[in-house]
This record gives C-alpha cells, sequence and structure tokens, in this order.
C-alpha cells in the first residue's frame, strides 16, 4: 500500500491553487496502518531551501487500512515556498517527496509547491482563462 497524497484534489489540500498571506491552508495525508505511524510533521522550506517552520500533523481520523493526519497552517508573507513530509513510525524515520505529479515516494523525489501572492493581486483581464507558459 502506497501513502497517499494528491495536492490536486481538495481532500488533501485546500484551498486549491495560489494562497494570499495569512489564508489557511489544510493539509492532509493517508498512511497506511500497517506502516504503525507515530507522528507526522509538514516541513515547510523557503524559496532558497532554508528551513522555515515544521507543523505537527495530528492523527485525525482512521479511514479502513488508511490512519489520516491533517494540520492547519497559514503563510506569513507571499513568496514561493516547498514542503515535504517527516513520517516517523515504530521502526523508522524517512522524508517524503513528490514522485510525478500525484505520487509520493521515501527518501528521493522532488519538493511539492506553494504559492503566496499579494491579497489584492488581480491579473489583467485579458489572462482571465488563458493559459500561460513561461
Amino acid at each position: 500500500m502506497r501513502i497517499l497524497y494528491d495536492p490536486f484534489l481538495p481532500e488533501y489540500k485546500s484551498p486549491f491553487g495560489t494562497l494570499v498571506p495569512g489564508e489557511a491552508c489544510h493539509i492532509r495525508i493517508r498512511i497506511p496502518k500497517s506502516c504503525k505511524t507515530e507522528r507526522v510533521f509538514l516541513v515547510l522550506l523557503t524559496e532558497k531551501g532554508e528551513e522555515y517552520a515544521s507543523f505537527v500533523m495530528p492523527l485525525e481520523k482512521e479511514e479502513g487500512d488508511y490512519d489520516r493526519f491533517h494540520t492547519i497552517f497559514a503563510l506569513p508573507f507571499e513568496g514561493l515556498w516547498f514542503y515535504r513530509f517527516k513520517v516517523e513510525t515504530e521502526n523508522e524515520k524517512f522524508s517524503l517527496y513528490r514522485q510525478g505529479l500525484r505520487d509520493t515516494n521515501m527518501e528521493a523525489g522532488e519538493l511539492w509547491q506553494l504559492s503566496t501572492v499579494p491579497a489584492d493581486f488581480c491579473p489583467p483581464e485579458d489572462f482571465y482563462g488563458k493559459v500561460m507558459y513561461q
């Protein structure tokens, strides 16, 4: 069984997309009960890759073969942020990273990304509903 986290689904991350400073962000992760998880942390990093904060993710609910962990946090200022998970089980500790767009991987992979923009940010009307590449 895999550890489940998909930031494209509101059951794992909400709100979807860009945040504004101070806006509450909910993150949930599902870990198989067979892992015997004792503690989970969301580790937040700055754009420069420096660890900014670590949020405890208490057990929220048991769902079949999975335990669901949850945290709520807010980012203090606009910018680019990254995150990973740190999991402590009965037998080991490991970091959890992104593999591809929607999978997780232990000890190797990419960081997930969060962006914050000023509360008064308003994109030009010509860009509504369009896709822009850079």
